[in-house]
C-alpha cells in the first residue's frame, strides 16, 4: 500500500517478486537447501519473475507447451519454450519457470517448477510489453532454448509445478486490492489537503485563452478564479461567466461538452 501511493507499476513488481517469483513458491515447497540458496539473494535485492503464461495458453495453464528434458542421467533439466506476460522477466535475476517433464522411467513427468538464472545462457527476453495502464511494469515475453537447469532447482517434486503456480497466484492476487488502496488513500489525502502541486494560477491551463483552447465548448467571458483542470472547485461557474443563450435570463456554463444551467 505504501509504495502503490507512490506509483502502482512499484507495487506490481514487489507483488510479483514475493508472491509469484520465488520466495513464496520455495516458501511452499521448496527445499532447506533452495531456501538458504536463493532466498537471502531475493531479500538481498535480487528481483524474481514468475514465467508461467505462453502465447497460445492464457486461463488454461494446464495445456502449457514448454518442457523440461532429464538430460545427463537426471542430473539436469533442459527448457525450451516460449512465455509470455512476464511479470519482472524483463529485469529479473531469478526466475520460477513452469514447464512439463516428459513422463519417462524413473520420471513422474507433468508440469513442474524449477528456479532459473535469468542470465543462463539460451534465455533471451524479445520484448517488452506495453499497457495503457501500468505503464511502468517490467512485463515481456521470454524465450527459452535448451536452457540447462539442474536438478537440484526442482521446486518439489515432477508435476507438483501447476498446483505450486496457481496457489502462488492465490497470494500474489491478495497484493491487487492492498495496490488499490494505497493510490486511492493517497488521492484522497492529496485532494483533501488542497489544490495539487501548490497550485495558486500560475498552472498552464489558468489563462483565459488556454481554457479556451482546451475546452472550446465554454463560453469566452471565464474569469481568472478558474485555474487549473486540478482544481474542480475552481471550474467556471455562473457567476464566472456572462454568457446567457436562448433569452431565459440564466447564465449557462459547458464543460466538456456538457451543458449546466
Amino acid at each position: 500500500m505504501m509504495v502503490s501511493s507512490v506509483h502502482a507499476s512499484l507495487g506490481a513488481l514487489l507483488s510479483a517478486h514475493q508472491s509469484i517469483g520465488v520466495p513464496e513458491p520455495l516458501k511452499l515447497a521448496g527445499s532447506e537447501a533452495q531456501k538458504q540458496k536463493f532466498l537471502p539473494r531475493c531479500a538481498a535485492g535480487a528481483i524474481s519473475a514468475f514465467l508461467l503464461t505462453e502465447p497460445d495458453v492464457g486461463s488454461d495453464p494446464a495445456r502449457l507447451a514448454s518442457t523440461a528434458t532429464p538430460v545427463d542421467g537426471g542430473a539436469a533439466y533442459e527448457l525450451d519454450g516460449v512465455k509470455l506476460w512476464t511479470t519482472n522477466g524483463v529485469v529479473a535475476e531469478l526466475l520460477v519457470v513452469m514447464a512439463r517433464v516428459p513422463k519417462s522411467d524413473g520420471h513422474r513427468g507433468g508440469i513442474s517448477a524449477f528456479v532459473v538464472e535469468a542470465d543462463s545462457p539460451g534465455i533471451t527476453v524479445e520484448r517488452r510489453n506495453k499497457f495503457m495502464g501500468l505503464r511502468g511494469i517490467e512485463n515481456g515475453l521470454t524465450r527459452l532454448h535448451s536452457v540447462r537447469v539442474p536438478a537440484e532447482n526442482l521446486i518439489g517434486k515432477e508435476g507438483d509445478g501447476l498446483k505450486i503456480a496457481l496457489t502462488t497466484l492465490n497470494a500474489g492476487r491478495l497484493a491487487i486490492p492492498a495496490i488499490a488502496a494505497g493510490a486511492a488513500k493517497w488521492s484522497l489525502k492529496s485532494r483533501a489537503s488542497g489544490p495539487v502541486n501548490g497550485c495558486s494560477g500560475g498552472n498552464p491551463l489558468a489563462s483565459t485563452a488556454r481554457w479556451w483552447r482546451r475546452f472550446p465548448s465554454l463560453p469566452q467571458r471565464v474569469t481568472r478564479s478558474s485555474r487549473c483542470w486540478s482544481c474542480p472547485a475552481r471550474w467556471p461557474t455562473k457567476a464566472a461567466t456572462t454568457s446567457d443563450r436562448g433569452g431565459t435570463g440564466q447564465a449557462v456554463v459547458e464543460r466538456d461538452g456538457l451543458r449546466d444551467r
